[in-house]
């Protein structure tokens, strides 16, 4: 039966998180293979300033990778790339990975938006600088449709954060337009940027005062008046583990803008991915304490893990008590997410009284140490 709940509340949790899990802006994990750090090497090993060695990853990468319309024709003709659809981010060229991601750019030498950001901050990495992965959206008539995802990078040099869109610039390598001059990632001024691309992140647009979609597509008129430290609050976050600035920057895309889908799924994937942890632990410990033959040995190995199990029972039931406004946000048939509510509560609920049985057992096995206070070994 635990067993049964186990796996019943996995796939419902896969199911939720199949659109989002893979989001790679949020929970990166950049490739870390030999000809990705050879490549990092040989572009920026003789040059000792760091803005220098942007500038060579950055003209490295727009005059050597193409933009990919085999695969973009690809995504549209399956589900497309579109930040507020369901299959937002998902690989369709069989890359389900994303630390597969830039070896495959440098394959082919050709990459969607995505490629292109991840391999510029796999390249800033390895040659000490901190770059960031950032999603949004764009709007130029030229390029692409209202409301058509799109990935670029921040990074930081001298205390100072930039932007830059190394797809964009390697259009115009390709394509010179004579309404358009390819800038310097040192040139691209936040203000002028945001006017043709926009950060779900508020911290990632680098301006005092973010603007939602809605207002960048002119379907909203600011309201936001209030002004937001990015400086503050991305120093803060270069150190933090993975896990950390995952929270804080989905906590942060859903205050916001508490309607935007990003948002809402990248938390329902941190509190589902906590959850799956937990259970998974939960039921670890409790198969290692049914593999005893005699209730000594359940006694010997149960009550040490006891406390431990019931810490993770409550963060269960913490953070599925998360889960369950976020679920309300999304009906089960928008996004082709396949969360389907009544399911994950009446797996929730067997899972408590499952719970239950285990402080029940504890409370026999407490009683049997009582009374055989030197079990049989």
């Amino acid at each position: 039966m635990r067993g049964k709940i186990y796996l019943t509340f996995c796939l419902l949790l896969v199911c939720s998180r199949v659109s989002f899990a893979q989001h790679y802006s949020i929970f990166p994990k950049f490739d870390d293979t030999p000809k990705v750090k050879e490549l990092a090497k040989s572009i920026t090993d003789t040059i000792s300033k760091d803005s220098i060695k942007v500038l060579a990853i950055h003209k490295w990468i727009i005059n050597n990778i193409d933009y990919d319309d085999e695969l973009l024709e690809k995504e549209k003709n399956g589900r497309g790339f579109n930040i507020r659809k369901p299959d937002v981010f998902t690989w369709k060229n069989g890359l389900k990975d994303p630390t597969q991601v830039c070896s495959a750019v440098l394959k082919n030498e050709k990459a969607l938006c995505r490629g292109y950001a991840f391999l510029f901050v796999a390249l800033c990495s390895h040659s000490g600088i901190y770059a960031d992965v950032v999603v949004g959206n764009v709007k130029d008539s030229t390029i692409s449709k209202d409301e058509t995802g799109h990935a670029w990078n921040i990074f930081q040099i001298n205390k100072k954060w930039y932007l830059c869109d190394p797809t964009w610039d390697a259009s115009l390598i390709k394509n010179p337009s004579p309404f358009e001059e390819l800038k310097s990632p040192f040139e691209n001024l936040p203000e002028e940027f945001l006017k043709s691309r926009c950060s779900i992140d508020p911290a990632t647009q680098l301006v005092d005062n973010p603007q939602t979609l809605d207002v960048f597509f002119g379907k909203a008129v600011a309201t936001n008046t209030a002004k937001l430290n990015f400086n503050e609050i991305l120093n803060a976050e270069k150190g933090l583990k993975d896990e950390e600035k995952l929270f804080r920057k989905s906590t942060r895309m859903y205050n916001f803008n508490p309607n935007e889908y990003l948002g809402v799924c990248s938390l329902l994937y941190y509190y589902g991915s906590k959850i799956d942890s937990y259970i998974y632990q939960y039921f670890s410990n409790n198969k290692y304490i049914n593999s005893s033959k005699t209730i000594d040995e359940m006694t010997n190995k149960a009550l040490p893990l006891k406390k431990e199990m019931l810490r993770l029972a409550e963060q269960i039931k913490s953070n599925f008590n998360k889960v369950l406004p976020l679920i309300d946000k999304i009906k089960d048939t928008q996004y082709g997410v396949g969360i389907n509510k009544n399911l994950i509560v009446k797996s929730m609920q067997q899972f408590y009284d499952e719970e239950k049985s285990l402080k029940s057992m504890y409370v026999q096995l407490e009683t049997h140490r009582k009374n055989h206070p030197h079990p049989t070994k």
